[in-house]
């Protein structure tokens, strides 16, 4: 279990710049959305230019919110992406307060 604090680790004016967009941005690509226990999981079409947003987000995420956990599926015959980010209890409302939005998964979205 990750027990790294919720907390992003750039400065102030790094905050200023990418917090509120990254995930955002990457969220707004997805097809589909939803809030699972810990996280959410987030469904995209399976272009190159949805990998690469992926992976550019998911590089710049690491380093600044260490208590974010990644996982990305990429499945056989062009199937959809999805990327499932998870955290410690907060993760939902911290990534709902950074403007990412999503429905309730077939866990109700817990925590």
């Amino acid at each position: 279990m990750n027990t790294s604090p919720i907390a992003c680790t750039l400065t102030a004016d790094q905050q200023r710049c990418q917090a509120d967009e990254l995930l955002p941005r990457l969220g707004a690509r997805a097809v589909r959305r939803e809030w699972v226990t810990g996280g959410i999981r987030m469904s995209f079409a399976p272009t190159p230019e949805n990998l690469d947003a992926i992976a550019q987000t998911v590089n710049r995420e690491r380093q600044c919110c260490a208590f974010l956990e990644f996982r990305l599926d990429v499945p056989a015959a062009q199937g959809e992406f999805s990327l499932l980010i998870l955290g410690p209890d907060g993760t939902r409302e911290f990534l709902a307060g950074l403007g990412v939005e999503a429905s309730a998964g077939a866990d109700g979205g817990l925590r």
